[in-house]
């Protein structure tokens, strides 16, 4: 695992806490200009190429890596989601809520 409890590491993927049950743990270093250098295994089974942006994202006492999705990936996860509130028959959804539905939301 890449410690994301701890904080000593970086999470390097959304769902780390599986990563371990995966095959896909990685220990990684922060070098002396700060820079984190992704396993080649990593990158190309993420299909993370060179010059590639990703999302870096805070959370607590993680760091979450991620590749960002194009349009066309928003818009069908927006529907998918859309229709599991509709299935869920709730009437009004506060929008923090909606975040937090939406990042728990597995990816297909």
């Amino acid at each position: 695992m890449l410690g994301c409890k701890g904080g000593k590491f970086l999470c390097l993927f959304p769902l780390c806490g599986l990563m371990g049950l995966l095959g896909m743990s990685v220990k990684v270093k922060i070098d002396e200009r700060g820079r984190v250098t992704i396993p080649t295994e990593v990158r190309e089974s993420l299909g993370i190429g060179r010059n590639a942006e990703l999302i870096l994202e805070k959370r607590e006492s993680e760091l979450v890596l991620s590749k960002p999705l194009s349009a066309d990936e928003f818009i069908e996860q927006a529907h998918s989601f859309m229709e599991d509130v509709k299935a869920s028959k709730v009437a009004i959804v506060e929008p923090l809520r909606v975040k937090e539905i939406w990042k728990r939301k597995p990816e297909k």
